[in-house]
């Protein structure tokens, strides 16, 4: 929708609101049929399928098969931008607004069946070290329904949005017939994002006492290091969630300025057939984490096959019974701090920075004979800020 209201025949004030909406499905083999039943999985398999699809199955010296991507999301875009134009004799000066929201809804179920692989462990010999067969182990691993890894996972959905706004200023300047020069600021803000059920790592406390400090510091004692004197060894740390009183897995910066500058020039000396232009300007760029960026460990569970328990001597899981012990439960935020004890963790830090770009230029346009155009230009960029990841694990 845009309206155009004309105060003055110098005045014009020009609103529009949109709505843009995405929607992606990604579906594969099978996808809603009995597949499973018919192959003959059994029935804890068929009842805890995300999907009732065809599964991802990886034979050890042949092409994998299966679909390990499927997902719906849906991208809503809204925006109301609103500008004023005002014509006062050399300058002509604009005024606006620009509003944003963007909501991001996915169900990745992925492996929604389950991945199974085969590789040539179980049929070595005689002994368990022994080598592989030339061709055909994973087949003949796959026949005998022995696989020797693969997972099940069942991913959470998720409902985010994030906001922006945007205030700008401008100044058209038409000193003369030959040169006319742009003054402009734009001031924008990137608002945190969140999960409408609070589906997310929110950070990490490198401060907060480890469920497993008395533990570890039990363990360290019976063998410290010269280095470290135990009375020193701390263990320290723990992931944070999400919660109705912190959304927001980071804070976004507030003071976000844009200058733009620019000029355009046609020297009277150079017979009006010359034009200089140039120009310069600052452009930050979206952090756009309302989308897939958002960290969902905890809400998402995924069980691995155990193939054996004794090096290879025994099978644990066959395809008549993968999971004998059940699948492991998505535990959300139950487990606190004491989330992925063990397991590698990755957040935000606290105070996100927005990239942004300096960008300027220069070109000059000369006419010359045959109506044609000889244009000679510069044009330069300097990132800072730009988003990098690190490990504190050094």
């Amino acid at each position: 929708m845009d309206h155009v209201y004309t105060f003055t025949p110098t005045t014009v004030l020009n609103t529009r609101f949109n709505w843009n909406r995405k929607t992606e499905l990604r579906r594969q083999w099978g996808d809603g049929t009995n597949f499973l039943s018919d192959l003959g999985f059994p029935s804890n398999i068929v009842s805890a399928a995300i999907r009732k699809m065809f599964p991802t199955i990886s034979v050890s010296g042949y092409e994998s098969f299966g679909y390990s991507s499927g997902r719906t999301q849906r991208f809503d875009n809204f925006q109301l931008f609103s500008s004023l134009n005002k014509f006062m004799g050399k300058h002509m000066l604009k005024i606006g607004a620009d509003l944003r929201q963007q909501n991001y809804g996915r169900y990745q179920w992925g492996d929604g069946a389950g991945s199974y692989s085969f590789s040539t462990d179980w049929i070595r010999g005689p002994y368990n070290n022994s080598s592989a067969p030339p061709m055909g182990g994973g087949v003949a691993s796959a026949l005998l329904g022995l696989p020797t890894g693969g997972s099940f996972v069942a991913p959470p959905a998720q409902s985010s949005q994030n906001r922006y706004i945007s205030l700008f200023v401008q100044d058209d300047f038409r000193l003369n017939k030959d040169l006319t020069l742009n003054f402009g600021l734009r001031y924008e803000r990137e608002l945190v994002p969140t999960e409408r059920y609070n589906r997310i790592l929110r950070g990490f406390d490198p401060n907060v006492a480890s469920p497993i400090s008395a533990a570890a510091l039990a363990a360290y004692t019976a063998s410290p290091i010269p280095e470290v004197p135990a009375s020193q060894f701390k263990t320290l740390g723990g992931l944070l969630f999400a919660n109705d009183d912190n959304r927001s897995p980071f804070k976004t910066t507030t003071l976000n300025f844009s200058p733009r500058f620019g000029f355009a020039w046609k020297p009277a000396m150079m017979g009006g057939k010359t034009v200089l232009r140039g120009g310069f300007g600052v452009f930050f760029n979206p952090n756009e984490y309302g989308g897939t960026a958002i960290d969902q460990t905890g809400f998402t569970s995924s069980t691995p096959i155990v193939s054996t328990l004794d090096g290879g001597l025994t099978p644990v899981s066959t395809l008549a019974n993968i999971f004998p012990s059940g699948f492991l439960p998505a535990t959300g935020s139950s487990l606190g701090i004491s989330q992925n004890l063990g397991q590698s963790a990755s957040y935000y830090i606290p105070d996100v920075l927005n990239s942004y770009a300096e960008r300027w230029n220069i070109d000059i346009q000369r006419e010359i004979p045959w109506n044609m155009v000889v244009e000679l230009g510069y044009e330069g960029n300097h990132g800072l800020h730009l988003p990098n990841s690190y490990s504190q694990n050094f």
